[in-house]
C-alpha cells in the first residue's frame, strides 16, 4: 500500500459476511431494530424481576456481558439462548409459562434468530415428540437441552 491509498480489506470481498457477523454479531438497522424489540422484551420482563443483568445471567448461565449485547441489539439470540434466557425468567414456572416467554422472546427476535445446525434442530424435535408420546428416549448427559425437557416431563408427570 501507497501512501494516500485506501486501507485494503483484511480478508475476501466485501460481499461476504464478515467473521464477526458469522459469530452473531448484529449490525446496523437489525442492531437497532433487536435493540428495540428483543432487548425491549428482555429488559422488561428483567425488570419485572428487579434483577440486574448480572442476576440474569447467573440464573440463565451465560455471561453479564451476553445480557448485555442481546439487550443492546449487538447479538442475535440464538434458540439456545431464549429457552435458557426463558427458563431463568420464569423460576418455578411450569413449562408452558416457560415456552410461552421463549416464544416471545422468538418472536421479537424475528429474523434475527440464529438456529443452529439442522441436525441439532432435528434432534431436538425428535427428542420431543418422543417424549410427549411417551417413548423412552436415551439421555446424553452432554446435552443440556435433552437432560432439562426430560426433567420438566418428569415434573409435570
Amino acid at each position: 500500500m501507497t501512501r494516500g491509498e485506501p486501507p485494503r480489506a483484511r480478508s475476501g470481498s466485501t460481499d461476504e459476511p464478515s467473521r464477526s457477523q458469522h459469530r452473531g454479531r448484529a449490525h446496523g438497522t437489525e442492531r437497532a431494530e433487536l435493540a428495540v424489540r428483543f432487548g425491549g422484551v428482555l429488559r422488561a420482563e428483567r425488570a419485572a424481576w428487579g434483577w440486574s443483568q448480572v442476576r440474569l445471567a447467573e440464573a440463565a448461565g451465560v455471561t453479564r456481558e451476553s445480557v448485555y449485547r442481546l439487550e443492546g441489539g449487538r447479538q442475535r439470540p440464538s434458540t439456545t439462548m431464549t429457552f435458557a434466557l426463558a427458563k431463568a425468567l420464569r423460576p418455578g414456572a411450569d413449562l408452558r409459562a416457560v415456552v410461552e416467554l421463549e416464544a416471545r422472546l422468538r418472536i421479537a427476535a424475528g429474523d434475527s434468530l440464529r438456529e443452529f445446525s439442522q441436525r441439532t434442530r432435528r434432534r431436538r424435535e425428535r427428542l420431543l415428540a418422543e417424549a410427549l408420546a411417551g417413548d423412552e428416549v436415551p439421555v446424553n448427559a452432554a446435552d443440556p437441552f435433552a437432560g432439562l425437557l426430560m426433567s420438566y416431563l418428569a415434573e409435570a408427570s
